[in-house]
């Protein structure tokens, strides 16, 4: 009556053979992973993670990406002033 302990083959654990009567079943250690660094990657900054977010998560065509990119360009590039603070701004205007 003994319990044979055997692990995948890349952990390189070795097989080990327990008594019934001396194995004890004990929790695996806990293992918290250290904070990601860059959670968006592979996107090179969190900010093109960010557009790439919004344009998926509305459903975005390949056009209306675009548009939505050249928009974001508009504010960047030429310096524009994004008009609205929050959605409420876009109802009353």
């Amino acid at each position: 009556n003994d319990i044979k302990v055997e692990h995948h083959l890349s952990s390189s654990i070795k097989t080990t053979v327990h008594s019934f009567d001396t194995f004890q079943c004990r929790p695996a250690p806990s293992f918290v992973p250290p904070p990601n660094k860059q959670p968006w990657y592979p996107f090179l900054s969190r900010l093109k993670f960010k557009v790439a977010e919004i344009a998926l998560e509305a459903t975005l065509n390949n056009e209306q990406t675009d548009w939505l990119i050249r928009l974001c360009q508009q504010c960047t590039v030429r310096k524009d002033k994004f008009p609205f603070s929050n959605h409420k701004d876009i109802h009353s205007k």
